[in-house]
């Protein structure tokens, strides 16, 4: 236990997004709370999301929210936008389909989004946080000297 806490210290620090692996039940989530909690964006928002939960076709409106032509009245943020600055913990990343982590590290590389049907881009300054219970299948890890 006191190796995962000095892992959480050290990865907290770092300001960088992050993946959880283990089984359900594990304390994924502990985990990523523990890293909000212990890093310089402690005071800024966690957002979370189990991706398991949204169907496949509202995925991407919930993540990047929609604009409406019509005006901004029916217009809805993502959870990109509500986590600004803070963190988005995305749980079971591993059911996000294909299409939107395409669009989701086209945005974490970026530093900047579209919202569905929207023409103007918006910033994206969040770090992720992703668990999952599944081997996803990574041929190589990066590890760091302590």
């Amino acid at each position: 236990m006191l190796d995962l806490l000095e892992q959480i210290d050290v990865v907290a620090r770092r300001e960088c997004s992050v993946l959880i692996a283990g089984e359900a039940g594990s304390g994924k989530e502990l985990v990523a709370r523990a890293v909000h909690a212990t890093g310089p964006r402690r005071q800024m928002p966690m957002i979370s999301l189990n991706c398991a939960t949204v169907p496949a076709t509202l995925i991407e409106a919930e993540l990047f929210g929609v604009e409406m032509q019509t005006g901004n009245e029916n217009s809805r943020i993502g959870l990109i936008e509500a986590a600004h600055h803070g963190i988005l913990f995305l749980d079971e990343i591993a059911e996000l389909p294909l299409h939107a982590q395409a669009r989701l590290s086209n945005a974490l590389r970026d530093g900047k989004y579209l919202r569905m049907g929207a023409s103007q881009t918006r910033p994206a300054d969040i770090l992720v946080i992703a668990a999952t219970h599944r081997a996803l299948g990574v041929d190589a890890w990066i590890t760091h000297d302590r």
